[in-house]
């Protein structure tokens, strides 16, 4: 492992893009439970963006005829705090495990069928990406975004093959943070090769970024949006709606925003918050609990040797460790889902494969507060988006129409206040002959609902998000 500073990169990059140096050592041969050998190389290790800080990757490259050329997909999971090994092996992965079912299998819709996938665990102090100091696991989206830029560079040093491939910043949920805000590091970086005229400089080249139930404006989305989102899924009455507004109630994201609401508001707030019963917040159609044997909230101490040194994890999550600052699931029942997963991950066998070092502690799906400080800022991501919009760059946004936590509603108000100009209007996208959505086109920024599934649209509507995916990176109709 090795820092790179960015002047000695951008010179080994210009100068000698045409060699192909990837990393041996970082080969993936197999992983538990998965046969032999993997269907395309897979690679994993560790991306050291300072000297006290290591962000830890999963490449996994494209099983098409063009996978030389097909684009470079970078994906982020949310939170802030959660592993985006939750998506390689629970959502858009060759192998995955489902809601409910305790043995990994393969995934008939992965997203590497078309596309090169760089799972980054971001920032440093989440899943198996660690820091030396614990002022290195206090984050920003700054701070993050430039953690994750510095990662990108050290990934195109030692993959220069795929440095000309297309590239696409992609994530989901606090990831609707984490994108937008790395898609312009490397678009001020770009901006400013092309200023200094030097040519020794290598630009990288994005095209577009794409975004899945992303938190972005703090006006209208999550919890500004959720009164509105239960009346209209009936799960609360008119009257409640109509006095909440006319109390001139709000109430924002971890409280990213301070109001000053009324005596009354709590009460009618809390009533709203309570109406989800035991429906699950990240799909109002579908329940907390899956089908088969679920966990209960104790005895939840996972351990395992690692070189004779015994490792402790937290198996599993609950809705309240999944979302903590989301106050209203705390009183949840105690149920825990993924538990497989996190035994899986936290396993000799996967650990090894992954090349993670002995003397790190247990892997856990989202990270708590005593190894990770996330401080939000106040202004989102939305004003990223007129930016980079203008430079031509391809955007999409997708949303979960079932979805409790980053409501659609939320999602098309913020592009609605935008202004832009409607170039394709409303209108449905089909898979197998049957509705999946519907789409409209803004010029290059496209946004899509997927029907029927809730936050993990990528996980629950698995061919209809790999084909929403897919046909957008390689610049194809969406029909």
């Amino acid at each position: 492992m090795r820092k790179i500073s960015s002047l000695v990169l951008a010179a080994i990059l210009g100068l000698t893009a045409v060699v192909q140096a990837d990393r041996p050592n970082d080969l993936v041969k197999s992983i538990p439970n998965c046969g032999d050998s993997l269907p395309t190389k897979w690679y994993s290790g560790y991306l050291d963006v300072s000297e006290t800080k290591s962000l830890h990757y999963v490449f996994v490259t494209s099983a098409s005829d063009q996978a030389a050329t097909d684009p470079v997909v970078v994906w982020f999971n949310g939170g802030p705090g959660c592993s985006s090994l939750l998506a390689l092996f629970a959502e858009h992965g060759p192998y995955v495990f489902d809601d409910g079912e305790f043995v990994i299998k393969q995934n008939p819709e992965p997203w590497n069928k078309r596309a090169n996938v760089l799972y980054i665990e971001s920032p440093a102090g989440v899943g198996y990406s660690y820091a030396k100091t614990d002022e290195d696991t206090q984050h920003n989206d700054l701070s993050s975004s430039m953690d994750s830029f510095e990662a990108i560079k050290i990934f195109f040093t030692d993959f220069k093959e795929y440095l000309k491939n297309p590239l696409f910043i992609s994530g989901e949920s606090y990831a609707g943070i984490y994108v937008p805000y790395l898609s312009w590091q490397i678009h001020q970086y770009n901006l400013q090769a092309d200023w200094s005229n030097d040519e020794t400089i290598t630009k990288y080249n994005l095209k577009g970024f794409i975004v899945g139930n992303g938190a972005t404006d703090w006006d209208l989305d999550i919890y500004p949006a959720y009164p509105e989102v239960l009346y209209n899924f009936n799960m609360i009455d008119k009257d409640l709606l109509a006095n909440f507004k006319q109390s001139d109630c709000h109430y924002y994201f971890n409280d990213v925003k301070k109001y000053p609401n009324k005596p009354e508001c709590a009460a009618m707030w809390k009533t709203i918050q309570d109406a989800r019963g035991n429906l699950n917040w990240y799909d109002l159609f579908r329940t907390e609990v899956p089908k088969g044997p679920i966990l209960q909230a104790v005895n939840r101490e996972g351990s395992v040797m690692i070189d004779g040194v015994e490792k402790t994890y937290t198996r599993g999550f609950t809705m309240q460790e999944y979302t903590p600052w989301a106050k209203h699931l705390l009183t949840d029942t105690p149920h825990v889902l993924g538990q497989s997963l996190s035994d899986y991950v936290n396993s000799q066998g996967l650990r090894d494969a992954f090349h993670i070092p002995s003397n790190l502690k247990g892997w856990n799906q989202c990270a708590n507060g005593n190894s990770f400080t996330y401080h939000y800022q106040y202004e989102g991501s939305v004003w990223i988006y007129p930016i980079l919009k203008a430079y031509n760059y391809q955007i999409l946004v997708f949303s979960g129409d079932t979805d409790g936590a980053v409501p659609t509603l939320g999602t098309r108000r913020w592009i609605q206040n935008q202004n832009w100009e409607i170039t394709k209007p409303w209108r449905p996208w089909v898979t197998d002959q049957q509705t999946s959505g519907y789409i409209i086109d803004y010029d290059n920024v496209k946004f899509a609902t997927i029907h029927g599934a809730g936050h993990l649209a990528p996980q629950w509507k698995r061919k209809e998000a790999n084909k929403l995916f897919t046909s957008f990176i390689h610049g194809e109709d969406i029909v």
